[in-house]
């Protein structure tokens, strides 16, 4: 199961909306399938139907998406045969509850809960970021404040790999439960950087991961040093230049584009570097 973010699609498939995962086999093997199962709905959609405001769904498709919901699961839990039935779908529901519509459009397929103005925005910079010497389909990648994963869908669908050996981490515990529910193929862990790498990678990346100011402020030398010694072919990140307004710099890092060049030409043999592919970023590649 993955979302089409990054592809146009002529036509708009069908969801079920607010639907569950099959719940639970039957216990006895050789009864026949009388019921209709109830399935995780398809999240294939076109990436230009998000909606960035949440006031474009009306409060009556709010309800009826609410109360469909409601209904599956009482018809689910009705279905039990014994209590010890009842309690096991009870757990698995809870736990796997599929998507509805309304927190795909809002949340799930929302690029803004991330930072990003929009859907391309945030395609520009997977396209510019990612080295093109990275291969997905034998090198291993890191993706470093990993968001809600998006970067493995774009592994999926714009390079055509069908099993990216992709492993993205992010200290937000939400994002990482929902990168888990909307890439279930994906590996995530919820680890800050530094207390992870429990091995090397051959590519580590960072995606705007360091935009918003955070308690603890980033030392993004020291960031860059620690993603180089674990990767073995190389690293690529973007940052926010100073061009910013003033009250844009209350909330978000910016960096010194030639202070962090220079620093990095220094100390590094082969640097990339790139100003201004989008406005308001640049970005650095350094190979080993």
């Amino acid at each position: 199961m993955f979302s089409k973010l990054f592809k146009k699609e002529t036509t708009k498939p069908e969801i079920e909306s607010s639907k569950l995962k099959t719940i639970s086999e039957k216990k006895n093997p050789t009864e026949t399938e009388s019921e209709e199962t109830v399935e995780q709905p398809k999240l294939d959609i076109d990436y230009q139907t998000e909606v960035d405001n949440i006031d474009d769904i009306s409060e009556s498709e709010k309800q009826r998406i609410n109360d469909e919901l409601v209904e599956l699961i009482k018809q689910d839990l009705m279905s039990a045969e014994s209590l010890d039935e009842l309690e096991e779908k009870a757990e698995q529901i809870d736990s796997n509850i599929g998507i509805t519509d309304y927190e795909w459009e809002t949340v799930y397929n929302n690029p803004q809960i991330l930072g990003y103005e929009n859907r391309n925005q945030q395609l520009e910079i997977f396209r510019n970021i990612l080295p093109s010497e990275f291969n997905p389909y034998e090198d291993t990648l890191l993706d470093v404040g990993c968001g809600i994963g998006d970067l493995w869908a774009y592994c999926y669908e714009i390079l055509k790999c069908e099993n990216p050996l992709y492993t993205g981490i992010d200290m937000d515990v939400n994002f990482i439960a929902m990168a888990k529910k909307k890439y279930p193929l994906a590996t995530f862990y919820n680890q800050t950087f530094n207390g992870f790498m429990p091995q090397s990678f051959d590519w580590i990346v960072a995606m705007s991961s360091f935009n918003e100011k955070s308690e603890v402020p980033v030392d993004i030398k020291q960031t860059i040093e620690t993603m180089y010694e674990n990767a073995n072919k190389g690293i690529a990140l973007n940052l926010m230049h100073t061009h910013l307004n003033e009250a844009d710099k209350e909330s978000l890092n910016t960096f010194d584009p030639s202070e962090i060049l220079t620093w990095a030409l220094s100390k590094y043999e082969n640097v990339k570097f790139h100003k201004n592919y989008i406005n308001r970023d640049f970005y650095l590649c350094i190979y080993k």
